[in-house]
């Protein structure tokens, strides 16, 4: 799919009318829930984790749209995964109010962590479910890159992490009270290219770099390093079909965090019910609970 057409069904008459429907319209025409079932609840008790997905982002309700309306192997819904229009989308009004739908179970566990992959549609989730918790002050949130999500589609191009900063950071209205670490976006060389340095295979990595552009010749602290990444990454994700990052690149990440959680709950052990938090995504929350 070219780029042109792409545009022109995505803001298609059809898409217009779907993407000013009222968030409750939308809930009754697609049947969207606001709140879901914990799964396995019973091992709640015992559990240092807890994995949490982020709620519909634009994409999702875009793809729900023309999945629904048009059919999942059709143009339209191709067209949908290939959008440049939809890199890093926000949550969707309805992802906000299914958030706040499970304020009431985030707020009835006390949390020492909880981590948020640095995808917008993570960080907000992370945002409006904890944004009322009574022991916000205390709970350390963490962004934490190798929770991204599976890199399949052009809505899971990460936005630049000095934008992601001056949207979410301390203070900010966006991040409602909420103060995040974001140091871990820094430990790659170039932050721009954090989501480079967490793909698992190497040739890739090499695909993506190998086509990579200076924007800002003499980067400074003002005018930290930019790169053409984004382009270079809508360019290269539609060529991949059906997922620029494979199944065993995604089972290799998946490993090392949860390496990682071994290590951290190691360092920060929690009891009396204390627990660690991970919003992130259905393929890397499927892929390590497999």
């Amino acid at each position: 799919c070219s780029a042109r057409p792409i545009r022109n069904i995505n803001k298609s008459t059809h898409f217009e009318r779907r993407m000013n429907l009222t968030p409750q319209e939308s809930i009754d025409k697609y049947g969207i829930h606001l709140k879901t079932e914990m799964s396995h609840p019973e091992l709640l008790q015992e559990s240092s984790y807890v994995l949490i997905r982020h709620g519909l982002s634009d994409f999702n309700y875009r793809a729900l749209v023309a999945k629904t309306d048009f059919g999942e192997g059709s143009p339209e819904f191709r067209a949908v995964e290939t959008s440049t229009d939809l890199p890093d989308p926000e949550l969707h009004a309805v992802g906000v109010m299914q958030c706040e739908a499970h304020q009431e179970q985030a707020n009835a566990l006390k949390f020492h962590t909880v981590f948020s992959s640095p995808m917008q549609r993570a960080m907000m989730t992370t945002i409006h479910m904890f944004k009322n918790h009574p022991d916000k002050a205390n709970i350390r949130f963490i962004v934490l890159p190798i929770a991204r999500e599976v890199l399949h589609t052009t809505n899971d191009i990460c936005i630049n992490p000095y934008d992601l900063i001056e949207k979410f950071g301390e203070g900010k209205p966006a991040a409602h009270g909420l103060v995040f670490d974001f140091s871990r976006l820094f430990v790659y060389g170039i932050p721009e290219l954090w989501q480079v340095f967490t793909l698992a295979n190497v040739e890739k990595q090499k695909l993506i770099i190998e086509k990579l552009k200076k924007v800002n010749a003499e980067p400074n602290h003002e005018a930290p390093q930019r790169t053409n990444y984004m382009d270079v990454m809508l360019e290269i994700l539609p060529q991949h079909h059906p997922r620029f990052e494979d199944c065993e690149s995604l089972i290799r990440r998946a490993a090392v965090l949860k390496d990682f959680m071994r290590e951290y709950l190691k360092m920060n052990p929690v009891e009396g019910g204390v627990k660690h938090g991970i919003v992130c995504h259905s393929m890397i929350i499927a892929t390590m609970t497999q």
